[in-house]
């Protein structure tokens, strides 16, 4: 089962980079422009890119959790002992900015101003920075390929 459990938690936490990399692509304007006329359409698809690409990294680390025999505890304490703890202490700091991110649009939107959505959405790049280096530092799926 840990094979199976590890195989999919891999597969999630590639399918929610990818997400999050065409909801980056999609939510910037300059780039958008150059990929269609309409704009409205495409803040759609990221909308939904969005709704699909939280499911993915909200799950990945629990399977991965699973698939290390871990408990709950292992989703919330960072381990500065080893290599692979740090690498995945930047992975967490990832999940951790892309639900902040989540919570502002899906949630709170209505009740914050443009201005502080805007830039928290701004830190869709950190996040992503801290994903690429997660999944090539640790990414066994990743880096296989």
């Amino acid at each position: 089962m840990g094979d199976f459990t590890s195989a999919f938690a891999n597969i999630a936490g590639l399918l929610g980079i990818v997400l999050l990399l065409w909801q980056l692509i999609l939510g910037n304007r300059f780039i958008a422009r150059r990929l269609s006329v309409d704009y409205v359409g495409l803040i759609k698809l990221h909308i939904f890119l969005g709704i699909y690409g939280l499911f993915f990294v909200m799950t990945h680390p629990f399977l991965e959790m699973i698939a290390y025999g871990q408990n709950f505890a292992f989703l919330f304490l960072p381990d500065f002992t080893t290599e692979v703890g740090k690498h995945i202490a930047i992975g967490r700091l990832a999940i951790y900015l892309y639900f902040l991110v989540w919570v502002s649009s899906a949630l709170l939107r209505d009740r914050i101003s443009y201005r502080v959505w805007k830039y928290l959405h701004y830190l869709s790049y950190p996040i992503l920075f801290f994903s690429f280096i997660h999944a090539v530092e640790i990414g066994t799926f990743l880096n296989s390929f």
